[in-house]
């Protein structure tokens, strides 16, 4: 037979996850045999989400949320960076009369503002399989695109409230649970919504805040991220 793809194969299972990642360790009598440390670490540590998930799909989604917007608050402050949270944010909305979208955390530094917004999110199969643009989009509006529209509103309104000044190195990271491998908002925009900026355009005069610098960020990524700042002042 001659070596090559095979036809009757659909592309989407190359990207499919292994199922090793499910059955990381295999029992044979009084063996336990582990076919790669990688694979081993990688399935430990979904282990616990995928389990949660299966037993208590309905509580799930309404507490792991806020447990990792609490935990990533958490973590700002024990690596010494001083934050405004969400309801402080919504409290100078209220003060000054403006209604809209807010993001979970600021961080005010001399030469920008870095808006942070949690989504306690991870990519589903098709996410991980799928190369159609419009599929992308429609399962990703509604959490992975929605965190770059909150980031801009919010910039926006803390303009109008006069609590914001827009700055070339200002920053908006979007921190989700597992990587979905699109980097920025710009990659957004080019692989799967072409309409993003007219979408911003339609919710905001003007974008505070570049696509170049909408970055997302896994949460053990952001954990290494604040750890080095803090180690390098």
């Amino acid at each position: 037979m001659q070596a090559g793809i095979r036809q009757d194969i659909p592309s989407w299972e190359y990207f499919e996850d292994t199922p090793f990642l499910s059955k990381a360790i295999i029992r044979d009598n009084k063996f336990l045999y582990i076919m790669n440390s990688e694979l081993l670490t990688a399935g430990l540590a979904g282990l616990v989400p995928e389990l949660l998930k299966a037993t208590e799909s309905s509580k799930y989604k309404s507490v792991f949320g806020p447990t990792m917007e609490d935990y990533i608050g958490t973590l700002i402050k024990n690596n010494g960076f001083q934050i405004t949270k969400e309801s402080e944010i919504k409290k100078i909305y209220q003060d000054n009369n403006v209604k809209g979208k807010v993001v979970d955390f600021l961080i005010k530094e001399d030469g920008a503002t870095i808006f942070i917004d949690s989504k306690a999110i991870e990519p589903g199969p098709v996410v991980k399989t799928s190369a159609d643009p419009a599929t992308l989009k429609n399962r990703l509006e509604g959490s992975f695109i929605k965190g770059i529209i909150q980031t801009q509103v919010c910039a926006h309104k803390l303009d109008i409230c006069g609590e914001y000044k827009k700055r070339d190195n200002d920053v908006a990271l979007i921190v989700t649970h597992n990587d979905h491998f699109i980097s920025t908002g710009r990659a957004v925009e080019n692989l799967f919504d072409t309409e993003l900026s007219k979408t911003l355009e339609s919710e905001v005069d003007i974008s505070r805040i570049s696509l170049d610098r909408t970055y997302y960020i896994t949460i053990d990524n952001f954990e290494m991220l604040l750890a080095l700042c803090k180690a390098n002042n």
